[in-house]
């Protein structure tokens, strides 16, 4: 079952000490689901769009609690206008009172129209919370993805100053030649150019978090770093029948087909005629003396519509079959997304599981060599700065490809409705944690 809003709030109060001894302990956090969970409680608190969502919610309910029973009765007065005698015998002042009676439980199923719309807005409200989470997350990856851009970059450049000042050395020494020289020295401010366009995105990056936190533009935030992979990923089969059945998404859509079918109630009994009963009296005006009272009975009839009131039966007939089809259509569509994203999440881990066991390794120690040799005469600068560029693009991909994964990660949790993250996180106990959610 999903967690209800308390209990998210109370997960959040005793994350947040976590989360804020991270941010003084140490000028880098890894990103974790409790990192995600406190800065989407502190998103769904301060968006402009969720507390617009939730203002509307709100709306919804007041509206569903306004639908009055009885309607407000009708006071009525008036004066006659006859000779004096006829006057005096049947009394020219006239008042009395209408009241329309509440039959046939047409306030009861106009109230269930409006208590079915409360529940539509409030699932939208909750399914914007989620997608506001997914935002989040997504836009942590994108930092930390630029993050370790920028540090691989600062890395490369680093080695890029030593390489020009040993070629430089070399060449005083009469070992190297002025075209290895410039080579270097171009190399090197091409390096400095590209840092300085990923600091730059980097700066953006930031910028959207904060927005999506609605927090200071220029808000300073520790470096962020990448989790580890997530290797267990439950069964395919059961993470379709979950999304199918707890996605927020057909939570949403189920509130309006819920409320299309109240709908169609509701124009069932409009077709019905309303009653009402009056009380009036009159009296004589110049003594002042009560003449009569009288007991009035009223009903509408509705037979001159009867045409229009099947007319909007069969309106409201087919918006519930729309949704009713929107629904079966989300529910196959769901089925195709969980796929992709289970595809996509494998595909990234072994090809960040690549980039990491394999071939970042091997051109670590190609660039080893090759400088190496370099050194000692026995190779070219070529050599070394095509490995040095082949090491750097090994670690670009890997960084990219972790990103990715992770970001399909959170796609797939707003799917399901649940934080996949965690219970892919909890290893062999993944696939238990996800089939015991209703």
């Amino acid at each position: 079952m999903k967690m209800s809003f308390v209990s998210r709030s109370l997960f959040v109060v005793l994350c947040s000490p976590i989360v804020a001894a991270e941010f003084v302990a140490t000028n880098t956090v890894v990103i974790s689901p409790q990192f995600i969970d406190a800065l989407a409680e502190e998103a769904r608190t301060n968006h402009p769009a969720l507390r617009a969502a939730d203002a509307r919610a709100d709306a919804a309910l007041w509206n569903a609690a306004a639908v009055r029973s009885w309607d407000d009765p009708t006071a009525k007065f008036g004066v006659m206008g006859a000779e004096r005698e006829k006057r005096a015998d049947d009394g020219d002042l006239v008042y009395g009172v209408d009241q329309k009676l509440p039959l046939f439980g047409k306030p009861r199923a106009a109230r269930a129209v409006a208590q079915a719309e409360a529940t539509v807005q409030r699932r939208e409200a909750d399914f914007r919370a989620l997608q506001l989470r997914r935002d989040v997350s997504l836009q942590l990856f994108k930092e930390a993805l630029a993050e370790r851009f920028v540090a691989l970059g600062r890395d490369d450049l680093a080695t890029l100053e030593t390489l020009v000042a040993t070629t430089e050395e070399k060449f005083r020494n009469g070992v190297a030649t002025q075209f290895e020289v410039l080579q270097t020295q171009n190399e090197r401010a091409r390096r400095t150019t590209r840092l300085r366009s990923e600091e730059s995105l980097l700066r953006a990056e930031r910028a959207s978090l904060n927005r999506l936190l609605n927090r200071p533009q220029d808000f300073a935030w520790p470096a962020l770093l990448l989790p580890a992979v997530v290797s267990n990923v439950p069964p395919l089969a059961l993470l379709i029948e979950h999304a199918t059945q707890m996605a927020p998404q057909l939570d949403v859509m189920r509130a309006s087909l819920r409320q299309a079918e109240s709908s169609v109630a509701l124009a069932r009994r409009q077709r019905l005629p309303d009653f009402s009963v009056g009380l009036e009296g009159r009296q004589y005006a110049d003594t002042g003396e009560f003449r009569e009272g009288l007991v009035v009975f009223g009903l509408s009839i509705p037979w001159g519509n009867r045409a229009r009131y099947a007319a909007d039966i069969k309106r409201e007939l087919r918006k519930a079959d729309a949704a009713r089809l929107d629904l079966a259509d989300m529910q196959l569509a769901m089925r195709d997304d969980v796929t992709r994203h289970v595809t996509l999440i494998e595909n990234t881990r072994r090809e960040a599981e690549l980039y990491r066991g394999d071939i970042v390794p091997r051109s670590e120690q190609a660039v080893t060599v090759t400088r190496e040799s370099w050194l000692n005469g026995r190779g070219t600068l070529r050599d070394v700065l095509d490995a040095r560029r082949a090491l750097l693009d090994a670690q670009v991909a890997e960084a990219r490809a972790l990103a990715e994964h992770h970001s399909f990660i959170a796609e797939l949790s707003l799917h399901c409705g649940i934080n996949v993250f965690n219970d892919f996180s909890d290893g062999a106990n993944s696939a238990a944690s996800v089939k015991g959610k209703p």
